[in-house]
């Protein structure tokens, strides 16, 4: 049964984010973050089960675990990153643990998620140099 977070991701216009995890490998959940207005708690749920079974096709060691944002990822690139900063602070437990291991999903980019960790002082790698 998944565990489903719910945290205010900006108190101002009052945008909701939420994490879905399905399981855990050793302590590890691994899942993309998605910004989209029509985004559903029940949607990342469901995403978040999905990860577990892929995950346990290919043999990997890490659990399935989707968030999400509910607003619209075209809004202003500072705003967005305020927005993204908040969702990562409400999280930061989780985060520093590497309970949550964040990626880019729909709506996000690498170099949101990057920001996300970085603005909440969490160690990011060094971009590949392929």
């Amino acid at each position: 049964m998944s565990t489903l977070i719910s945290v205010t991701a900006d108190e101002e216009t009052n945008i909701q984010g939420y994490l879905a995890i399905d399981a855990t490998v050793n302590g590890r959940s691994y899942g993309g973050v998605r910004m989209a207005t029509d985004l559903s708690p029940d949607s990342l749920v469901r995403a978040a089960r999905a990860k577990t079974l892929k995950y346990g096709l290919l043999g990997l060691p890490v659990g399935g675990a989707k968030a999400g944002i509910a607003a619209d990822p075209e809004m202003p690139l500072a705003r967005k990153r305020e927005v993204l900063r908040n969702f990562g602070q409400a999280l930061k437990p989780l985060l520093q643990t590497r309970s949550f291991i964040p990626s880019d999903d729909l709506g996000t980019t690498n170099d949101d998620i990057r920001y996300m960790l970085s603005a909440n002082g969490l160690k990011v790698l060094p971009r590949s140099l392929t």
